[in-house]
């Protein structure tokens, strides 16, 4: 999805004389603001700064911060913050995070001014807020209980440059149909929750497959580097040194006479068969 066209870019001479553009920081009504988030690293902490005194100014009392990191605690150490780590990616489950982020959302407002903000302001902290503004509540004026298209209508005319993930578009449309409810026994959040675990199998065995490939990539060298492999002692071998995998008892092993850095690697059997199988004969008719 592309950023938002047309959105105001505010834009800040920053220490050195240096012309950046500023962190965003919109008003969605007078207790509710969404924002992202100043750089955390050390050579920034003039921003940070200078981010956390446009806070005082609209007179903020409340942070949700939706990006993991000890250094954001810092940061917003001067407010009431409820620091919540969301993964922007397309197996992240958002729902469940939606009961305690509204709950922080309307105590802040109903005591003070909210800031809701993720690290551009454009996917993590809108999706929350979107999820917010389809709620019956009512508060401040700011019109809730609205369909996820006039929600986003409504931050989209405040300038927020909208970049939300298909999965968590996907899971506010799920929120819609559910009333913008938060219910484990709901069939259409049963049914999303099946296809999220299916999908988290697949990256998982995506992921295995990759790292058998680049084992047998390896053996299929004829080494390993010491510093790939791991002592594995109940079964008086060796295992990958990242991932644990058993590659090779001790007794397949030898010194390399080209480097005594390495190993020269007899297979074991999920190797040999990976490697030594021979291809299936094509027939000599097609099938019926």
């Amino acid at each position: 999805m592309s950023e938002q066209e047309g959105a105001p870019k505010v834009r800040v001479a920053e220490a050195g004389g240096e012309d950046a553009v500023a962190v965003p920081l919109h008003e969605l009504c007078s207790a509710l603001h969404l924002s992202g988030l100043p750089p955390p690293a050390a050579p920034s902490a003039a921003s940070s700064r200078r981010f956390v005194d446009r806070l005082r100014a609209i007179h903020c009392t409340h942070v949700l911060c939706l990006v993991a990191g000890p250094e954001f605690g810092e940061i917003f150490s001067p407010f009431e913050l409820l620091q919540v780590a969301i993964e922007d990616d397309l197996v992240e489950d958002l729902l469940p995070h939606f009961p305690a982020c509204h709950e922080f959302i309307l105590r802040g407002m109903q005591h003070g001014v909210v800031c809701v903000a993720s690290m551009r302001g454009q996917s993590r902290a809108p999706a929350i807020v979107l999820s917010f503004l389809m709620t019956p509540v009512s508060i401040h004026r700011i019109p809730t209980n609205q369909p996820l298209a006039s929600a986003k209508a409504f931050l989209v005319e405040r300038g927020v440059a909208l970049d939300v993930n298909e999965s968590f578009f996907e899971q506010l449309a799920l929120w819609e149909r559910m009333g913008a409810k938060m219910s484990l026994t709901n069939t259409h959040y049963q049914e999303y929750m099946q296809r999220q675990q299916q999908a988290r199998q697949m990256q998982q065995h995506s992921r295995e497959n990759r790292s058998t490939l680049e084992h047998l990539a390896k053996w299929k060298e004829g080494t390993f580097s010491e510093c790939d492999l791991r002592p594995v002692s109940d079964v008086n071998g060796f295992g990958c040194g990242q991932c644990h995998t058993l590659l090779m008892a001790a007794g397949n092993t030898r010194p390399a006479l080209s480097s005594a850095a390495l190993m020269v690697v007899e297979p074991l059997e999920w190797m040999r068969s990976s490697l030594f199988e021979p291809a299936p004969a094509a027939p000599d008719h097609p099938a019926d």
